[in-house]
């Protein structure tokens, strides 16, 4: 099956998946496909995406810190050899991202 994105879309074969903001990256995994969204500072932290392959939504990033009163969206993201999803901040935070249901269990400072 062949998975492209292009501006805002998304296809998966034929299927197609409109995005409100431009997609910045994809990472295949085996159940569908990780999608971020570009840093856009307009759009909450919450930009990244699991979408199966039949083109629905199973889950969205949950939020970082609920309460902060700012949005540190992600502008990087990778799938690391052992399987775990890691999502980048910018204000200098990793995040371990459960592939199942999109929350954060595990949040590291690095800058």
């Amino acid at each position: 099956m062949t998975i492209t994105f292009n501006n805002q879309e998304l296809l998966i074969g034929k299927i197609k998946v409109e995005f409100s903001h431009p997609i910045s990256k994809i990472v295949e995994v085996e159940n569908g496909i990780i999608v971020m969204l570009k840093a856009i500072t307009k759009i909450s932290d919450k930009n990244v995406f699991f979408v199966n392959l039949d083109g629905s939504i199973r889950w969205r990033i949950q939020d970082t810190e609920p309460s902060k009163e700012y949005s540190a969206y992600y502008t990087g993201m990778g799938l690391h050899d052992d399987g775990v999803l890691q999502v980048y901040d910018f204000t200098g935070y990793v995040c371990k991202v459960n592939l199942e249901d999109g929350t954060i269990y595990d949040r590291e400072f690095t800058k």
